[in-house]
C-alpha cells in the first residue's frame, strides 16, 4: 500500500504524511486518521463544533494532561512533531463512530487549514517571555486572532450559502492567515437525518467516539516527524 511504498521508495523522513477519511452511511460516520489531520462536526442548530479525531502529536499530549493550554497548541515550538504517520514508523490507524444527524455539517481538513498561521513560533516565545498573567492572557487574545480556531472555521461555514463556497471559505481563510502548507477541506451534509433535537437520547453525543481515550502511549511512540 501507500505507506509501505512511501517507506520503500522515499524513505519515511522524507515522504511521511497524515491523513483523514470517512465512511459515511444512515447516519453513521466512520472516520479514521493517522497524525494530525481533522474532522469536524459542525452542528446548525446549536452553532457548535465538535471535534471528534484525536490528534497523534506531542502538543496534544502536553493538552490532555495539562502542562500546555488548548490556545497555546498551533504555535508551540513542537506543534509539527507527531507520532504517527503514513510511511513513518507507526501507521496504525485510529477508528471512531459517530452519529451524523440532519443539521449537522462534516468537515474533513488537511492539518494545513488548523496550522495556517506560520509565525506560531514567534507567539510561542512571546508567551513564554511573558512576566505575568495579564501578558500571558494578552498574547493568548493574539493566538486566538491569528491562528485558525473553531470560532474562525464556524463562523466561515454557517455564514456560507453553500458547502461549496464554505469550503472555499475555509481555503481563503487559511491563506490570509499565513496559507504556508497544503490546504483541503471537504464538507458534507445529509439533510434526509433527522435534527439532533429531534432525538428523544439526551447521551446521543455521549457517544463512546467522544470519550474514548488515546490508543497511543507517548512514553514508548517514536516522534516521526517534525
Amino acid at each position: 500500500g501507500v505507506h509501505a511504498q512511501i517507506r520503500n521508495e522515499r524513505g519515511y523522513s522524507e515522504g511521511a504524511t497524515t491523513i483523514v477519511t470517512g465512511l459515511y452511511s444512515h447516519g453513521s460516520l466512520l472516520r479514521g486518521w493517522v497524525g494530525d489531520s481533522k474532522a469536524a462536526i459542525l452542528n446548525r442548530s446549536d452553532q457548535t463544533v465538535e471535534n471528534p479525531t484525536r490528534d497523534h502529536s506531542i502538543v496534544q499530549h502536553y493538552v490532555e494532561e495539562g502542562s500546555i493550554r488548548p490556545e497555546i497548541a498551533p504555535v508551540h515550538e513542537e506543534s509539527s512533531t507527531i507520532v504517527r504517520a503514513v510511511g513513518g514508523s507507526d501507521a496504525t490507524v485510529e477508528t471512531r463512530t459517530v452519529p451524523i444527524y440532519g443539521d449537522d455539517i462534516v468537515l474533513i481538513a488537511s492539518d494545513g487549514l488548523y496550522d495556517a498561521y506560520d509565525r506560531g513560533k514567534e507567539l510561542y516565545r512571546k508567551y513564554i517571555r511573558a512576566e505575568d498573567t495579564s501578558e500571558e492572557e494578552s498574547v493568548i487574545d493574539e493566538i486566538l486572532a491569528k491562528t485558525v480556531t473553531d470560532d474562525d472555521i464556524a463562523d466561515v461555514v454557517f455564514e456560507a450559502t453553500t458547502l461549496e463556497t464554505a469550503a472555499e471559505g475555509l481555503i481563503s481563510l487559511a491563506q490570509k492567515r499565513g496559507g504556508s502548507d497544503n490546504v483541503s477541506a471537504l464538507l458534507f451534509t445529509d439533510t434526509t437525518q433527522p435534527h439532533r433535537n429531534e432525538i428523544d437520547d439526551s447521551s446521543s453525543r455521549d457517544h463512546p467516539a467522544y470519550r474514548d481515550e488515546p490508543t497511543y502511549d507517548l512514553e514508548t511512540d517514536e516522534t516521526i516527524l517534525k
